[in-house]
């Protein structure tokens, strides 16, 4: 409550930065700061895209695309104002990026070349989670030639940067050789992880690898890890 009164009261001075994270903080902290935030910091978010906050503007985009389907007119429009954010260069990458996410997921506009070009971009740019977008489309030959060693590089970058899903896709390319030598143990290492970052689908490649078996509850797993030791979840 003491950091939201913090950000109101910089809020209404005009502080677009304080008027982003109040809005964010009244919608996605567990326990609301205050009762009857919601209404409080209503207009917050686009009156910092008003003032010309980028954060502001691309969170009003995403807002938007999760609305409108495939709508290709309005999917279009999104994109050109993410095509406006981007030519100020200070997204740090995120506009590239939900454009080529656009391009990679929604059918209207569907173009493996453009959302590769796209993540490419917002990865030069520093942008983080473009990283395992490019794992799948190198390794899978999604919009350029397949390339499962450039595959790997990026799948065991975005999971080094703690992205969901990374640490299982490594321990899928260690388990296949797909861009690297096979190596069970380092499989089963990354599979670990995943699993304890809170990917569930880890679960399935670790009884399949017989290194580890559901407790007759169900309720917690058994691990055998090297040495002997046994590790329960």
């Amino acid at each position: 409550e003491e950091a939201y009164r913090i950000l109101l009261t910089h809020s209404k001075t005009g502080f677009v930065w304080s008027m982003y994270y109040a809005y964010l903080l009244c919608r996605y902290d567990s326990d609301k700061p205050v009762p009857g935030c919601e209404e409080e910091t209503k207009d917050f978010m686009q009156m910092a895209a008003d003032k010309g906050f980028t954060p502001a503007k691309i969170y009003l985009v995403k807002q938007k695309a999760k609305k409108i389907g495939d709508d290709k007119e309005q999917v279009t429009a999104l994109i050109n104002k993410l095509e406006a954010i981007d030519l100020l260069q200070d997204s740090g990458g995120e506009a590239a990026f939900r454009m080529g996410v656009f391009y990679y997921n929604n059918k209207a506009v569907f173009d493996q070349q453009k959302a590769l070009n796209m993540m490419l971009k917002a990865h030069k740019e520093g942008y983080k989670k473009a990283a395992l977008y490019l794992g799948i489309m190198y390794e899978y030959g999604l919009g350029v030639e397949a390339d499962g060693e450039k595959g790997f590089e990026f799948y065991l970058e975005a999971a080094k940067n703690k992205q969901r899903w990374a640490a299982r896709k490594v321990g899928v390319s260690y388990e296949k050789g797909r861009g690297v030598e096979k190596d069970t143990t380092k499989s089963k290492e990354w599979y670990l992880k995943a699993l304890v970052s809170g990917d569930k689908k880890a679960q399935d490649a670790l009884i399949s690898l017989r290194w580890m078996w559901p407790t007759e509850k169900h309720i917690s797993y058994l691990f055998f890890i090297p040495g002997d030791a046994l590790v329960y979840f």
